[in-house]
């Protein structure tokens, strides 16, 4: 202490009475001198969390000898307020993917951990619309939705579009825009971060006439395309084969023959 003064300067921690007097008089003042924070732990140093779940960290306030002090004020911030927030009791709610540090001041002194947030997982994947019915040449836009466990759709997912059968619709990989190209079912297929989900096309044809006979029928579309259904004796559907089997959708007859007319026999 300045005798002159009074000005008390700690030298260590401890207490001290500080005395002052004068013409014989005495006053006496107890002084507690604390130690100075020289570092702070936070822990985990290391800690991963799903997007819009909490982690709690703690933080350990030390003097120059490691020796931890108790009962001092800590104040709890990140580093990046939109990846990660932080209550004054050091529970950090993760907001969006990314690295962010989670940092515990006292007295000027920092000490920081890191929180890296991860994407919530994908759960399921819906289709919209999930079953369609298209004529040759038509559209249709397809829309998919990721969805986490608890049913909440997540977003900024990128998808993946893909057909089983080109022959009869195709899709745009990246829009999942359908092109009806020929008759039949084919189910489109989008895929979000390895889960997937279907959607049912049917192209179905419109035709400008139909002719039955026997066990079989045959149709020309509103393209002057031929089609023929139904059993295939002696290859009377024209597509090449012959086989007693029933064919329940029309296949293309050989464009490789001429019609002059089209008629309905027994056979055919």
């Amino acid at each position: 202490v300045d005798s002159a003064s009074g000005l008390i300067t700690g030298q260590s921690q401890g207490v001290a009475d500080v005395i002052a007097s004068s013409e014989g008089v005495m006053a006496t003042a107890t002084i507690t001198v604390l130690a100075g924070v020289d570092d702070v732990e936070v822990s985990p140093a290391l800690a991963t969390a799903v997007e819009g779940d909490q982690v709690s960290f703690t933080a350990r306030v030390l003097d120059a000898q490691d020796i931890q002090l108790t009962n001092r004020q800590l104040m709890w911030s990140t580093s990046d307020p939109t990846l990660a927030t932080v209550t004054q009791l050091g529970v950090v709610t993760a907001v969006a993917p990314g690295a962010v540090d989670v940092l515990a001041t006292s007295e000027g002194v920092t000490g920081t951990a890191t929180l890296t947030v991860t994407p919530r997982p994908v759960d399921r994947v819906v289709v919209d619309p999930n079953v369609i019915v298209l004529f040759p040449t038509n559209t249709q836009q397809l829309t998919a939705s990721a969805l986490d466990s608890d049913g909440n759709t997540l977003t900024g997912r990128v998808t993946t579009w893909s057909t089983d059968d080109a022959s009869v619709a195709t899709v745009d990989p990246n829009t999942g825009l359908v092109t009806a190209v020929g008759q039949g079912r084919a189910e489109i297929t989008a895929t979000i971060e390895g889960k997937a989900a279907v959607a049912e096309v049917v192209v179905a044809i419109t035709f400008e006439r139909i002719e039955a006979a026997g066990t079989s029928s045959c149709g020309t579309d509103t393209n002057g395309v031929d089609y023929c259904w139904g059993r295939d004796l002696r290859g009377v559907l024209g597509n090449g084969s012959a086989s007693s089997s029933n064919q329940t959708t029309g296949s293309f007859v050989d464009a490789n023959l001429d019609f002059t007319d089209r008629k309905s026999t027994r056979l055919n």
